[in-house]
């Protein structure tokens, strides 16, 4: 399949840059690049997902998970 995708020269350049630092062609390059985004996690949501399935079998509920990452965060800034 072949799709045509415009971009700006900014991110053109960053793409053709990268390539060659990667030793790719362009077009590899990008097509790696698509399929790396698609197989990303979607969401916040999704990432977290295995996380609060764990804590929920250890009674933990969403406002207690809330909390933990609350303490954590401030202790880490």
């Amino acid at each position: 399949m072949s799709i045509t995708v415009s971009f700006t020269p900014e991110t053109e350049a960053m793409i053709r840059q990268r390539a060659g630092a990667a030793g790719k062609a362009v077009d590899a390059f990008v097509q790696e690049a698509v399929q790396e985004k698609l197989q990303a996690p979607r969401s916040f949501r999704e990432l977290l997902s295995p996380v609060q399935d764990a804590l929920a079998g250890h009674g933990m509920d969403d406002e207690q998970l809330a909390a933990m990452f609350d303490q954590l965060r401030d202790r880490s800034l």
